[in-house]
């Protein structure tokens, strides 16, 4: 399937209308909910031109696949527009992929895949392999230590 660049989201970008991409994605989203794939590219593309497109999550609670249905896409789409966050961006496309299958489930397996990534999340992970590789150093200095004295 080929992306289709929708023309609002070419004219926000190119205008600089940080607002205008948000609600271009966000209708990429209600025109094919199950269409994960033009989704995700259509973010990707918007990501690439511009910066700052996500808002930190405001941490309301996201509800779990069990309770997933129209009424809460729906309402989904109100707290997007009113928190743009990555988070509950990618949380929607799933809940609309769960609402709208495809019926080929390529879309939804890539978009099961692109778990959301908040910076703190990252720093984490940045944390772990700066511990994992001191740790390694370390172990490195003694075992080395240890050799030289035998």
């Amino acid at each position: 399937m080929e992306f289709k660049l929708e023309s609002n989201l070419v004219e926000a970008i190119s205008s600089d209308n940080i607002n205008g991409v948000r609600n271009a994605l966000i209708e990429y989203i209600i025109r094919d909910s199950g269409n994960t794939q033009e989704i995700i590219n259509a973010l990707n593309y918007a990501k690439e031109l511009m910066d700052d497109i996500f808002q930190p999550f405001d941490g309301k609670e996201l509800k779990d696949a069990s309770q997933w249905n129209k009424e809460y896409f729906l309402t989904g789409i109100d707290e997007l527009r009113n928190n743009f966050s990555e988070v509950r961006f990618h949380h929607l496309c799933l809940v609309g992929a769960h609402i709208s299958p495809r019926s080929n489930n390529q879309d939804t397996i890539i978009i099961n895949n692109t778990e959301p990534v908040t910076d703190i999340e990252v720093q984490v992970e940045k944390l772990k392999a700066g511990v994992a590789l001191g740790a390694g150093l370390v172990i490195g200095f003694l075992i080395g230590k240890s050799i030289t004295r035998k």
